[in-house]
């Protein structure tokens, strides 16, 4: 079942809630769960993305402050 993020407007309060695609269609209002306020919109945040290295690209080293290997020296 998808999981869709939304943000309370009175109190701030990031929030996921678990609907199907149909219930999500008719249109999902949930209440805050921290301050029972109504009227939360629903925020869009990043997706992470895995797939097969591709062409010259050095691999990721881990322990590297930036998550990928520094270029090679020349």
């Amino acid at each position: 079942m998808p999981t869709y993020e939304f943000m309370c407007p009175k109190c701030c309060t990031r929030f996921d809630v678990f609907a199907s695609m149909a219930e999500k269609k008719r249109g999902i209002e949930p209440p805050c769960p921290k301050c029972g306020a109504t009227g939360a919109r629903q925020v869009f945040s990043g997706v992470n993305v895995l797939g097969t290295r591709r062409g010259n690209a050095p691999p990721c080293c881990p322990g590297s402050s930036t998550g990928c290997c520094p270029p090679p020296e020349k």
